[in-house]
């Protein structure tokens, strides 16, 4: 796992994310107990990298900040028998973040927009097909956006 945190200039902050891990579970039975396999592990990417870019300037007698931020996942498993049913291809999401503050720190106003490119992925699998015949799925937010305006007593 490596994470950097640098401020190169004044009012730019970048961030860097990057984890890799082999993680395998070993002797896992099948579902039928006929073999023993060894198994990647559930929720456990190769690979994942997250960033976040931010400059701040001030302006307007306060504070302006723009921001960018994103993460990728390379591919994971939702369950420990590694069924292709449950398997999630890698997938990345990218948020966009626009903020102003006073210089007093008392009113803030900030508009976002999150996973900016739509991006569809499962945040969670349960296979029952076995038992149910269907796959319960829980997909990630989709795009979305908001706007705050905040004042600090």
């Amino acid at each position: 796992e490596l994470e950097i945190d640098s401020q190169p200039v004044d009012g730019l902050t970048l961030q860097l994310g990057l984890g890799a891990l082999h993680a395998v579970a070993k002797d896992i039975p099948t579902i039928t107990g006929d073999a023993i396999r060894d198994r990647e592990m559930v929720g456990a990417p190769d690979l994942s990298v997250n960033g976040l870019i931010r400059y701040e300037w001030p302006t307007l007698g306060g504070r302006f900040a723009l921001q960018g931020s994103g993460s990728y996942l390379k591919d994971i498993w939702y369950d420990i028998q590694n069924h292709p049913i449950s398997a999630m291809d890698s997938y990345e999401v990218w948020n966009a973040r626009i903020s102003y503050r006073t210089s007093d720190d008392k009113w803030s106003l900030t508009g976002f927009v999150n996973n900016v490119a739509d991006e569809e992925y499962r945040a969670y699998s349960f296979d029952v097909t076995n038992l149910f015949g269907f796959n319960q799925v829980a997909y990630g937010r989709p795009r979305w956006g908001g706007v705050s305006l905040r004042y600090n007593l």
